[in-house]
Formats: structure tokens, sequence, C-alpha cells
């Protein structure tokens, strides 16, 4: 799904940009660990270089151990019961003292979804919920194919703060498999629809919606487009910052409504963005110097840090 048509292969090619594109060099850069780090092939991207280094600085290292504690890492970093990015731990026992002993179950993380998500309608046959946040966009929008349910290159945040508002819709009876599930994005002016193959859906197909679910999106999505600095805070607040998240830090940034603390808040992820990378897949961008500009356009971004900004700036 994208702003307004699908976007199902470059979500595809997305992802595998971030994984085997920065893996394969590693692999090259540390031959003698190459077949190691073909292990941590599913893990977040970000952490590919720490991890290489890791191994190639004590082999003794075991690599089904250290996938272990980057997924507890992933997770705990999720929940904020870390605040330190990976690369801070110099090594993997000092990584090890600084995990909580008890990361969340999996049935904290269903716990946690629901949370972060608003049931608008329900029926016999109908659920429409709208998720508040990536982990919930990602949770509920398990077995499809859009890019807001994507565990890499998540882009829930990115459509929300450019003024749409994501519903996700839940048949009992579809009349076709791949109605079982349907996206929504709405606006104030516009309403799209997608199957949870990430189709535009046929206006036939959409006209079996009840013009009861379709008026809440198309009101819901009026109302809630223009997101206010009060909103963007509980956002960010909600923002899983342990996962791959360079368009939508730049979402925040840009956003007319970011107040001088989100950006004080956003700095420290900036300064973890790639120096290069592919927005939404296809475009190729300087992450890091693209956000320190958009961060020095922003009038709410403190001059103290805009100093700090444009010293960043003159060493890239």
């Amino acid at each position: 799904m994208t702003i307004p048509t699908a976007m199902s292969s470059l979500t595809a090619f997305y992802s595998w940009y971030l994984t085997e594109g920065k893996l394969d060099n590693l692999k090259i850069k540390f031959p003698s660990i190459a077949a190691k780090l073909s292990l941590f092939a599913d893990v977040n991207p970000k952490y590919f270089f720490w991890i290489a280094n890791q191994l190639n600085l004590d082999p003794s290292i075991e690599p089904n151990e250290l996938k272990m504690l980057i997924q507890k890492f992933s997770k705990a970093s999720a929940m904020k019961l870390i605040t330190q990015p990976l690369n801070s731990f110099g090594s993997v026992p000092e990584l090890k003292k600084a995990l909580p002993d008890k990361v969340v179950s999996n049935t904290d993380q269903t716990r946690i979804a629901r949370d972060k998500t608003k049931i608008l309608y329900q029926d016999g046959r109908y659920t429409l919920l709208e998720p508040l946040s990536n982990d919930s966009a990602c949770y509920y929008g398990k077995n499809t194919k859009w890019c807001t349910s994507a565990k890499t290159g998540n882009l829930y945040y990115y459509y929300r703060l450019n003024g749409y508002v994501i519903f996700y819709l839940f048949d009992k009876t579809p009349s076709k498999p791949e109605l079982e599930k349907i996206i929504a994005t709405s606006s104030s002016s516009s309403t799209s629809f997608f199957d949870s193959l990430d189709r535009s859906m046929k206006r036939s197909d959409i006209e079996e919606i009840p013009e009861r679910i379709k008026n809440i999106i198309r009101s819901e999505g009026e109302k809630k487009s223009n997101i206010s600095s009060a909103e963007l805070e509980q956002m960010f607040d909600f923002f899983d910052t342990s996962t791959e998240q360079n368009d939508n830090i730049l979402a925040f940034i840009r956003h007319r409504n970011a107040s001088p603390e989100l950006m004080t808040k956003l700095f420290p992820l900036v300064m973890q963005m790639p120096l290069t990378g592919m927005f939404q897949g296809h475009t190729p961008v300087e992450y890091r110097k693209d956000a320190l500009k958009a961060m020095l356009n922003n009038t709410a971004t403190p001059i103290s840090l805009k100093q700090k900004i444009n010293q960043e700036l003159k060493l890239l």
C-alpha cells in the first residue's frame, strides 16, 4: 500500500535491500565469519555491523547464543526496558549484563498490541480496527502483504504522519480469500481500500462493504488527518525505536507540529541512521544528511541543537 497505490513489490525490494544488501557487504568485509553471519539474516539489519564486529573480535562467541541475545535486546528496546542503542555496548558480556532478566512474553506482546489499538466497529461478521502504533499495525496485519505490517521497513508512521489514518477491516465470511483482511487509508481528501495482497480493491468489492463501516472510515479519516503536537508526542511514545525506522523518523522530523522536545528526542535516532539507503525501497537517499538538514529547516529545533547539527553536517 502506498499513497495512493499498492507497492507490494517495492516493499519486498526494500526488505531485501535492508537485509541481504547489507549482509552480503559484511560477508565480503569479514570473510572468516561469513558462514556465521548467514545465521543472522532474519535479524534487524541495523544490528548487522555490531554483530559482525563482535564475531570478528572474539571467535569464541557462539552465533546462536548471540542471536538469542540480540532478539532479547530488540524486545527489551521495544518495551523501553533498555534505552541504550546496541552500538553503545563494547562487548557481548557487556550487553548480556545490561539485559533485564525477563523480557516480554508472546502473551504480553498481544496485550501491548491490544492496548495500542482502537476497535471502531464490531458485529457478527465485521471488525473494524484503528492501529495506533507500528507494533499494533504489525501484529494485526500478520499474514498480509501490507507495508504497515512489515517487520522490516514498516511504514505505518510514514503514512500516519503524512495525514493518512490507517484502518484494518476483518471479514469472517469474505466473498474471496484475499478480502478476509482489508486495509483502508483515509484522509481529509480521499479514502482507498486494499486487499490482503496489497492490491487496490475493485469498485464491486468495495461496494460489498457495509455503508455504515465506510462512513466510519471516512469520518474518522477526516477528523484525524491533522495531528496536533500532543497527538504527535503520544505517537512517539508508542514508537518502536528498536526496528528499522528511517522513513518514519524523517516523517516525524518534517511534521509541522513537532515540538522542541520531540526534536531533541529525535536527534539521537538520526545519529544512528545509515549514511545512505533506499527511500520506500526505490529512491536512493542520503538518510542521515537529509534528516539533519530537515531538522535544521524545522523551526521547532532548539538553537543549541542546530549548532550540534551543523557540526555533524561538516563531518559528513
